[in-house]
């Protein structure tokens, strides 16, 4: 199952010229069921030696995927929130100390919910090239990854050939060599050794990449047992599955068992000729 994007509620938010300890995102609205299968992700760049000390929304806290910071000039961070709650709230992103940060909110629909992520990594460098060979990931999943630039004298980012920008803002003090450029990115992983990148013109500049690959639900394969006549197994992934012609279990409970200890089920209406059904992961 491909991971899909909510790209019409995505949103990029930067603090004010000055800097601050506090960058909201403002109502940001999840509108994907609330399940294990739908996941928040929020991509922050920083200009200075700050780090992320929390992120929440509607009283939820996200955890960190990973970071990387470049001789304390810039830092990239990528954080993610399994289930978020549907509805609109803000995001709201602490800061270690005040800084200048930009920072982009994406949902992302079918990531397997107990692994979410691979083991991000992460890269610096001083260039006109933002960029990392991703050996992490599987095919099917789909790399996030996150940028951030010092000086603002070059504030678009080219992204790479398989990437799509998702997020893109710059800082805006009078002075250039303080400001960060941020840059959001996702691109489907179709091999051991993916390349993410963003470039720019002209210039080297400092910069930080962080980059993991979120886990496509199809590309975790569980067995269940079949608690009910028969004991048969279940094995695998299908869009049904049929017990002696008569028993049928319909995907939507496998994307809804997980996250659960087990699902118990009536029989009328999801799956016929046993009452109290129960699914048990092995």
């Amino acid at each position: 199952m491909a991971i899909t994007k909510d790209t019409v509620h995505k949103l990029t938010a930067k603090t004010a010229a000055a800097g601050a300890g506090i960058l909201t995102i403002p109502a940001f609205i999840v509108d994907t069921p609330t399940s294990s299968d739908s996941t928040l992700t929020v991509g922050v760049s920083i200009g200075s030696i700050a780090a992320v000390s929390s992120i929440m929304r509607d009283g939820q806290s996200l955890t960190l995927v990973g970071a990387q910071t470049n001789t304390g000039n810039c830092r990239a961070e990528l954080w993610r929130l399994v289930g978020p709650n549907e509805g609109t709230a803000d995001i709201v992103i602490t800061f270690s100390i005040s800084t200048r940060a930009v920072a982009t909110a994406l949902t992302l629909v079918d990531v397997y919910g107990p692994t979410p992520f691979d083991t991000y990594l992460g890269a610096t460098g001083l260039s006109q090239d933002a960029t990392l060979t991703y050996t992490n990931g599987s095919s099917g999943d789909l790399a996030v990854v996150v940028v951030a630039k010092l000086d603002s004298t070059e504030p678009d980012l080219t992204p790479g050939t398989a990437t799509v920008q998702e997020g893109e803002d710059v800082t805006a003090d009078g002075t250039a060599a303080l400001n960060v450029v941020h840059f959001m990115g996702t691109e489907p992983i179709a091999a051991p050794s993916q390349v993410v990148n963003a470039t720019w013109a002209t210039t080297d500049r400092e910069w930080a990449l962080v980059v993991a690959s979120a886990n496509a639900m199809a590309a975790i394969s569980t067995s269940f047992q079949w608690k009910g006549p028969n004991n048969c197994q279940l094995q695998g992934f299908a869009t049904e599955m049929e017990f002696d012609g008569i028993y049928t279990i319909p995907m939507a409970v496998f994307q809804g068992f997980y996250g659960n200890g087990g699902i118990e089920l009536d029989s009328d209406g999801v799956i016929s000729g046993n009452d109290d059904i129960r699914l048990l992961k092995q």
